[in-house]
């Protein structure tokens, strides 16, 4: 009697264990389905987000730039931001000029350690100077986001640009043909780096 009594002691803890082996089973099953839904969310979500991305920027270009009516910049002579026809106040020179190099490069990312050498070019590279440039960064996208045209600038991956399509600029004008006329030799006076762009907007014009 003790070995039957043995055996079904046996019998019920392995059917608890069988009990406990398929609660478990079926609880992964269902983890994995859980994760597997959450991955097709995020996916679809990514790329929603990618084809709304490009539907506004699309709508900026067909528009003919909406921020064109309210903002502007003007690099032929001294580089200036214009919002609502008014100069835009930046609380660092070297704030603007972070902007002024971006839209030279006309959308272009840059890598941060190229600008941080174009800005400090008598200064060696240390972490006191790649502090200042974050420093910098910050205060231009506050500066923008307070104007209310944030959006115009990309960051990824230790690069910064800008979106061009989103900016009305009188150099970007010129070199597509629509002004040809604004250029009068002058190109960001106030900026030394800025001189071998000029001397290519004096070959450039003088082509035609």
């Amino acid at each position: 009697m003790d070995v039957i009594k043995n055996i079904l002691c046996k019998v019920r803890k392995l059917k608890k264990i069988l009990v406990f082996a398929l609660l478990l089973r079926n609880i992964c099953i269902i983890v994995a389905y859980i994760v597997r839904f959450y991955c097709v969310i995020e996916a679809v979500d990514f790329l929603y987000l990618n084809v709304i991305m490009k539907k506004i920027i699309n709508n900026s270009v067909e528009d003919g730039g909406q921020l064109s009516s309210k903002f502007r910049i003007q690099t032929f002579g001294n580089f200036e931001v214009f919002l609502d026809d008014k100069p835009l106040v930046f609380r660092r020179t070297k704030t603007k000029e972070l902007l002024a190099y971006l839209v030279s490069r006309q959308g272009a990312l840059c890598n941060n350690n190229e600008i941080i050498a174009i800005i400090w070019e008598n200064k060696e590279d240390s972490p006191s100077l790649k502090s200042m440039f974050r420093t910098l960064v910050a205060d231009l996208l506050q500066t923008l986001s307070a104007a209310g045209i944030c959006d115009i600038i990309i960051k990824h991956r230790g690069h910064i640009g800008i979106i061009k399509e989103k900016i009305s600029c009188d150099l970007f004008d010129f070199l597509t043909g629509i002004n040809t006329k604004s250029y009068m030799g002058e190109y960001m006076t106030q900026y030394s780096w800025a001189e071998n762009t000029n001397l290519y907007l004096r070959t450039y014009i003088n082509s035609f």
